[in-house]
Protein backbone atom coordinates (compact mmCIF):
# COMPACT_ATOMS: atom_id res chain seq x y z
CA UNK A 1 0.00 0.00 0.00
CA UNK A 2 1.72 3.60 -1.20
CA UNK A 3 0.90 6.50 1.57
CA UNK A 4 -2.40 7.73 -0.66
CA UNK A 5 -4.92 9.94 1.24
CA UNK A 6 -6.40 6.45 1.64
CA UNK A 7 -4.03 5.06 4.12
CA UNK A 8 -3.50 8.27 5.89
CA UNK A 9 -7.18 8.53 6.57
CA UNK A 10 -6.98 4.37 7.62
CA UNK A 11 -3.85 5.24 10.22
CA UNK A 12 -5.77 8.39 11.55
CA UNK A 13 -8.69 5.91 12.16
CA UNK A 14 -6.62 3.30 13.99
CA UNK A 15 -4.57 6.53 16.00
CA UNK A 16 -8.37 7.53 16.84
CA UNK A 17 -9.83 4.39 18.22
CA UNK A 18 -6.11 3.25 19.70
CA UNK A 19 -6.68 6.45 21.53
CA UNK A 20 -9.90 6.47 22.92
CA UNK A 21 -9.15 2.70 23.72
CA UNK A 22 -6.28 3.77 26.13
CA UNK A 23 -7.66 6.87 27.60
CA UNK A 24 -10.61 4.15 29.04
CA UNK A 25 -13.24 5.21 26.25
CA UNK A 26 -15.55 2.77 25.72
CA UNK A 27 -19.31 2.73 24.04
CA UNK A 28 -22.45 3.60 26.86
CA UNK A 29 -23.81 0.05 28.47
CA UNK A 30 -21.46 -2.23 30.06
CA UNK A 31 -23.63 -4.92 29.78
CA UNK A 32 -23.10 -5.69 26.41
CA UNK A 33 -20.09 -6.89 24.55
CA UNK A 34 -19.21 -3.58 23.17
CA UNK A 35 -16.16 -1.59 21.57
CA UNK A 36 -14.70 -0.01 18.32
CA UNK A 37 -13.90 -1.89 15.08
CA UNK A 38 -11.49 -1.73 13.05
CA UNK A 39 -11.84 -2.99 9.47
CA UNK A 40 -9.58 -5.04 7.60
CA UNK A 41 -10.80 -3.08 4.38
CA UNK A 42 -10.94 0.77 4.76
CA UNK A 43 -11.63 1.54 1.49
CA UNK A 44 -14.97 0.49 1.39
CA UNK A 45 -16.41 1.56 5.31
CA UNK A 46 -18.35 4.49 4.87
CA UNK A 47 -17.07 5.65 8.32
CA UNK A 48 -13.38 5.84 7.57
CA UNK A 49 -13.78 6.75 3.82
CA UNK A 50 -17.07 8.97 3.34
CA UNK A 51 -16.92 11.68 6.01
CA UNK A 52 -15.42 14.91 6.94
CA UNK A 53 -12.98 12.80 9.60
CA UNK A 54 -13.15 9.30 10.07
CA UNK A 55 -15.97 8.31 12.33
CA UNK A 56 -15.69 5.90 14.85
CA UNK A 57 -17.11 2.73 13.87
CA UNK A 58 -18.72 1.18 17.40
CA UNK A 59 -20.52 -2.30 17.72
CA UNK A 60 -23.32 -2.25 21.27
CA UNK A 61 -23.60 -6.24 21.04
CA UNK A 62 -20.87 -9.10 19.89
CA UNK A 63 -23.65 -9.80 17.00
CA UNK A 64 -23.12 -6.13 15.88
CA UNK A 65 -19.28 -7.02 15.89
CA UNK A 66 -19.56 -10.16 13.69
CA UNK A 67 -21.85 -8.54 11.44
CA UNK A 68 -19.12 -5.69 11.04
CA UNK A 69 -16.80 -8.17 10.43
CA UNK A 70 -19.03 -9.86 7.67
CA UNK A 71 -19.31 -6.64 6.25
CA UNK A 72 -15.48 -5.98 5.88
CA UNK A 73 -14.69 -9.38 4.54
CA UNK A 74 -17.74 -10.40 2.23
CA UNK A 75 -16.80 -9.83 -1.14
CA UNK A 76 -19.96 -8.75 -2.81
CA UNK A 77 -20.17 -6.02 -0.13
CA UNK A 78 -18.94 -2.57 -2.02
CA UNK A 79 -19.77 -0.39 0.41
CA UNK A 80 -20.82 -0.39 4.22
CA UNK A 81 -21.17 1.85 7.74
CA UNK A 82 -21.90 1.66 11.27
CA UNK A 83 -24.87 3.99 12.49
CA UNK A 84 -24.42 6.24 9.37
CA UNK A 85 -28.15 7.26 8.35
CA UNK A 86 -30.69 9.17 10.52
CA UNK A 87 -34.06 8.72 10.70
CA UNK A 88 -37.10 11.16 11.63
CA UNK A 89 -39.64 9.18 13.68
CA UNK A 90 -42.21 9.88 16.70
CA UNK A 91 -41.51 8.09 19.78
CA UNK A 92 -44.28 7.10 21.57
CA UNK A 93 -42.96 6.70 25.06
CA UNK A 94 -41.46 10.33 24.93
CA UNK A 95 -44.39 11.63 22.77
CA UNK A 96 -42.04 13.70 20.52
CA UNK A 97 -40.21 13.50 17.50
CA UNK A 98 -36.76 11.73 17.83
CA UNK A 99 -33.99 10.48 15.68
CA UNK A 100 -33.29 6.75 14.61
CA UNK A 101 -30.08 5.37 13.89
CA UNK A 102 -30.66 2.33 12.28
CA UNK A 103 -27.29 0.06 13.35
CA UNK A 104 -25.81 -0.54 9.67
CA UNK A 105 -26.35 0.24 6.15
CA UNK A 106 -24.18 -1.80 3.31
CA UNK A 107 -24.30 -1.88 -0.61
CA UNK A 108 -23.81 -5.47 -2.54
CA UNK A 109 -23.45 -6.97 -5.70
CA UNK A 110 -26.53 -9.65 -6.25
CA UNK A 111 -25.89 -12.44 -8.21
CA UNK A 112 -27.48 -11.09 -11.46
CA UNK A 113 -24.59 -7.54 -11.12
CA UNK A 114 -27.04 -5.36 -9.59
CA UNK A 115 -26.13 -3.07 -6.69
CA UNK A 116 -28.50 -3.67 -3.76
CA UNK A 117 -28.54 -1.27 -1.29
CA UNK A 118 -29.66 -2.30 2.43
CA UNK A 119 -30.13 -0.58 6.23
CA UNK A 120 -30.17 -3.45 8.90
CA UNK A 121 -31.31 -3.38 12.65
CA UNK A 122 -30.03 -5.85 14.61
CA UNK A 123 -32.19 -6.88 17.93
CA UNK A 124 -32.40 -9.75 20.10
CA UNK A 125 -35.94 -11.48 19.37
CA UNK A 126 -37.66 -10.01 22.62
CA UNK A 127 -37.57 -6.39 21.64
CA UNK A 128 -39.18 -7.65 17.90
CA UNK A 129 -42.20 -9.14 18.49
CA UNK A 130 -44.80 -9.16 21.78
CA UNK A 131 -44.55 -12.81 21.22
CA UNK A 132 -41.86 -13.04 22.41
CA UNK A 133 -41.02 -10.38 24.59
CA UNK A 134 -41.49 -11.35 28.10
CA UNK A 135 -41.98 -8.50 30.76
CA UNK A 136 -42.89 -4.62 30.75
CA UNK A 137 -39.96 -3.64 29.23
CA UNK A 138 -39.35 -5.65 26.51
CA UNK A 139 -43.28 -4.73 25.52
CA UNK A 140 -42.22 -0.59 25.78
CA UNK A 141 -39.20 -1.76 23.55
CA UNK A 142 -41.46 -3.68 20.79
CA UNK A 143 -43.71 -0.86 20.42
CA UNK A 144 -40.81 1.94 20.12
CA UNK A 145 -39.08 -0.32 17.75
CA UNK A 146 -42.27 -0.73 15.43
CA UNK A 147 -42.34 3.10 15.69
CA UNK A 148 -38.64 3.61 14.41
CA UNK A 149 -39.25 0.69 11.87
CA UNK A 150 -42.14 2.17 10.36
CA UNK A 151 -40.07 5.65 9.69
CA UNK A 152 -37.50 3.49 8.27
CA UNK A 153 -39.36 1.31 6.41
CA UNK A 154 -40.84 4.77 4.37
CA UNK A 155 -37.36 6.55 4.49
CA UNK A 156 -36.16 3.25 2.33
CA UNK A 157 -38.74 3.09 -0.07
CA UNK A 158 -38.08 6.44 -1.08
CA UNK A 159 -34.26 5.82 -1.97
CA UNK A 160 -34.61 1.83 -3.29
CA UNK A 161 -33.04 0.72 -0.31
CA UNK A 162 -34.24 -2.60 1.35
CA UNK A 163 -34.98 -2.41 5.42
CA UNK A 164 -34.34 -5.81 7.68
CA UNK A 165 -34.22 -6.10 11.27
CA UNK A 166 -31.70 -9.35 11.75
CA UNK A 167 -32.12 -11.48 15.12
CA UNK A 168 -29.86 -13.72 16.88
CA UNK A 169 -32.19 -16.36 14.95
CA UNK A 170 -30.98 -14.79 11.62
CA UNK A 171 -27.46 -14.30 12.49
CA UNK A 172 -27.31 -18.36 13.82
CA UNK A 173 -26.91 -17.92 17.14
CA UNK A 174 -29.13 -19.26 19.79
CA UNK A 175 -29.39 -17.76 23.40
Amino acid sequence: MTNTAAEIRYKLYCQTIKERIKNGQKPHNDRYKQGFFIPKNPLKCMNIMETNEPQPIVYRSGWEKDFANWCDTNDSITRWGSEIVKILYKDPLRNRESFYIPDFYFEAIDRQKKLQKYLIEIKPMKESTLKESSNGYDKLMVAKNAMKWASAIQFCKKRGITFKVLTQYDLGISI
